[in-house]
């Protein structure tokens, strides 16, 4: 597409989303996968992987999307955290599900 505006809609009208939720969701999962097998890796490590300023820009994402805070997940089961955030398009709506906190996405 030689236009952003351009693959935005067709993305939105083919998938039903907006494209930047998708990412959001991908680089939230991969976050999320990158917590729990960090061992000896710094939250600013983990932060900067992902186009981050620090461990601060990194919790606050992570705890807005979430619920819980980067130290939080890290300390949860592997099977506790690998399904627990999982993109599903409602519709007109995007959710996390999160049994304990469910946020709805309302951000791009």
């Amino acid at each position: 597409y030689r236009s952003h505006k351009k693959f935005r809609r067709e993305f939105v009208r083919f998938y039903k989303i907006n494209p930047g939720k998708v990412l959001t969701s991908i680089r939230l999962i991969h976050i999320i996968e990158c917590l729990g097998d960090s061992e000896g890796v710094s939250f600013n490590e983990i932060a900067w992987d992902y186009s981050m300023n620090d461990h601060n820009e990194l919790y606050g994402f992570v705890k807005r999307h979430t619920g819980y805070s980067p130290s939080e997940i890290k300390q949860m089961e592997p099977g506790e955290r690998s399904d627990r955030y999982v993109y599903r398009n409602d519709g007109d709506e995007c959710n996390y599900i999160n049994p304990g906190n469910r946020h709805k996405y309302d951000r791009d």
